[in-house]
């Protein structure tokens, strides 16, 4: 668990702030999958329901961003994943298209809100997955990551297979 983190969800003015000062024309951020989808069961066999209030404050948190003079670049997978995926979700074959549909309906649902109630444009920049190459090698291979009971290059092989899959359905 990380708790609050850096507590960006409700220290984002601030952070805005800073980064305008310091010169910067665009801010970095990740959409957190499993805040979009949550679900207090671990393991579920449907994935659960679009949270709109939470697309909705990414994308006022998004409008905050561009309105301190900062596009934003937008990280869609950022090393985790929602709990009821389950620890090996690049090994399964559903997950690049729940990804898919995570991405499509996130991107579709911020850039309309962001139109319609910010009178801003749609996003620019997007990062699929951030660094596959480090998220296979650390959960596969060197297990600094959290993962199942799987290691070995065949099960690296399969994991980058699914990350590419879900690269390319998010980004067409």
């Amino acid at each position: 668990r990380t708790g609050s983190a850096a507590d960006f969800w409700n220290r984002y003015e601030e952070d805005f702030a800073r980064c305008h000062t310091m010169g910067l024309n665009a801010f970095r951020l990740s959409i957190e999958w499993a805040r979009v989808q949550p679900s207090a069961s671990p393991k579920r066999s449907e994935p659960p329901e679009f949270d709109i209030a939470v697309l909705d404050g990414y994308a006022d948190r998004l409008a905050a961003c561009r309105r301190k003079g900062l596009e934003p670049v937008i990280t869609l997978q950022h090393f985790t994943h929602p709990a009821w995926l389950g620890l090996d979700a690049w090994l399964d074959d559903r997950t690049p298209a729940l990804f898919e549909r995570f991405v499509s309906t996130t991107v579709k649902h911020i850039n309309r809100r962001l139109l319609d109630s910010h009178g801003q444009p749609p996003l620019h920049w997007f990062v699929t997955l951030n660094e596959p190459n480090m998220l296979v090698i650390n959960t596969y291979l060197n297990r600094h990551f959290p993962g199942g009971g799987q290691r070995g290059m065949g099960v690296a092989v399969t994991a980058y297979n699914r990350l590419l899959a879900a690269h390319v359905r998010a980004y067409n």
